[in-house]
């Protein structure tokens, strides 16, 4: 698969939940860097790692949301029965599920670093 491929099974409505996403993952990923200056400073233990897992988290449920859109819809067109049907829609509905908890994980990954951070430096 090339990439125009991607692009012309991809729906324009889906780009901005897409772009939004790795934009925030990105600035995950910066939050962390910053957050483990910031713990070197006060000696604190690595929680900076959270909000780099969290990132990690972001960027795998983005991509499970593409790989929804561009593999696993097309393949709803090849159904015949009502039954494959159905238990397709059902995996589907599971997989972005599993998508949205990834978004859900990597946000609690990030406030369990911050609020550490928080914590420690309050004392």
């Amino acid at each position: 698969m090339d990439i125009m491929f991607w692009f012309e099974q991809y729906p324009i409505d889906a780009l901005p939940y897409e772009i939004g996403f790795v934009l925030l993952a990105i600035s995950m990923i910066w939050y962390s860097i910053v957050l483990k200056k910031m713990l070197a400073i006060i000696n604190g233990k690595p929680v900076w790692i959270l909000p780099l897992i969290g990132a990690g988290c972001i960027l795998v449920s983005v991509a499970m949301h593409s790989i929804a859109y561009v593999v696993l819809l097309p393949k709803m067109d090849l159904l015949e029965s009502v039954d494959q049907i159905t238990k397709y829609t059902a995996f589907i509905l599971q997989w972005r599920a599993w998508s949205l908890a990834g978004i859900m994980a990597g946000g609690v990954f990030s406030l369990i670093g911050g609020g550490l951070y928080y914590k420690w430096t309050t004392r």
